[in-house]
């Protein structure tokens, strides 16, 4: 959670950076405060290319995910939803419930509410039991939907995006929103993303309200991090990430390394939620939360370390 709002992000092959082999890292947006994704299935007849393995790192990480379509007027709207609806199922439906997204502007011959209505239909028909919801924005909502065929809408849950605004314009027929996009300018490295910025949502109600509406069990928030300055000296680690976990150049850093299941390796301390590792060969940052670690063995009685941008050149004990 942050700010004691339930805080999601949503995502798109946007937020990949195709000239490097990671992805997103959804631990990362857990640890910061995320308490959930909403990932791009697609658009038209076209899967998001990072559709697949966004969902399979989000449930690594237990991330509570959702799913949005971004409906194109270029194709007829039943093949469009059922395109959308065979993705969701090979990737598990989803938790957070599938979203159409009404904001196109490409003129093609399947546009408007009429349309539109087929599209969402479709999905509700496919998914009876599961959350089927409305993305917008309030102009547009109001620019491309009659006052008469509105009302057919409230059906379905409400995400709309109103960014710089203390408070998100709710156009009719709703009166609440169930996710709101509050801005396109979150902090994408600080949430695990490869691209500058993200966009972030909160929900409507509290953590209690979230896990109730969809279902999520035991699903718990972040805890809150270690204070700075909170340590731990030469423990022996095994790491317990499938399939693996990163071995960064700091914490929350650039990723240099993979670190697979029951590796043990030595840290020579722990801060603030990484550990870093001193073993030869594997020098660098891994999330303490991916590991299994002993207690103190050894603290000693001054120490002072010199860092780098972050990283260890000189270590005295005395």
């Amino acid at each position: 959670m942050i700010n004691n709002k339930v805080t999601l992000l949503d995502v798109s092959f946007w937020q990949d950076n195709d000239y490097t082999p990671y992805k997103i890292d959804f631990h990362k947006a857990w640890v910061n405060g995320i308490d959930g994704v909403i990932l791009r299935a697609g658009q038209n007849a076209w899967v998001d290319e990072d559709y697949l393995d966004y969902c399979k790192n989000a449930d690594l990480a237990n991330l509570p995910r959702g799913a949005y379509w971004f409906y194109d007027s270029r194709l007829s709207p039943v093949p469009q939803a059922d395109v959308f609806a065979d993705a969701v199922e090979l990737s598990g439906v989803p938790a957070l419930g599938v979203w159409g997204d009404y904001e196109e502007n490409y003129g093609g011959r399947y546009g408007g509410e009429e349309n539109f209505k087929l599209f969402m239909d479709r999905l509700r028909e496919r998914f009876p039991n599961k959350i089927v919801g409305v993305y917008t924005g309030p102009d547009y909502w109001r620019n491309h939907t009659s006052a008469t065929g509105r009302a057919y809408f409230l059906k379905f849950p409400l995400w709309i995006a109103n960014y710089r605004v203390l408070n998100p314009d709710i156009p009719a027929p709703w009166t609440n929103f169930l996710f709101w996009q509050y801005t396109d300018q979150g902090e994408g490295e600080k949430f695990g993303a490869e691209s500058r910025e993200v966009d972030m949502n909160i929900f409507r109600g509290t953590i209690e309200d979230y896990k109730t509406y969809f279902l999520l069990g035991e699903y718990e928030p972040a805890p809150e991090q270690p204070s700075q300055g909170d340590k731990m000296y030469n423990c022996k680690v095994k790491s317990t990430a499938i399939p693996y976990v990163n071995l960064r150049e700091n914490p929350g850093g650039n990723d240099i390394g993979d670190v697979y299941p029951n590796t043990e390796f030595t840290a020579d301390r722990l801060e603030n939620g990484w550990l870093h590792s001193v073993t030869d060969g594997m020098i660098g940052w891994v999330s303490a939360s991916f590991c299994d670690y002993t207690e103190i063995t050894q603290t000693p009685a001054h120490k002072l370390e010199v860092f780098v941008d972050g990283v260890l050149k000189y270590t005295e004990e005395f």
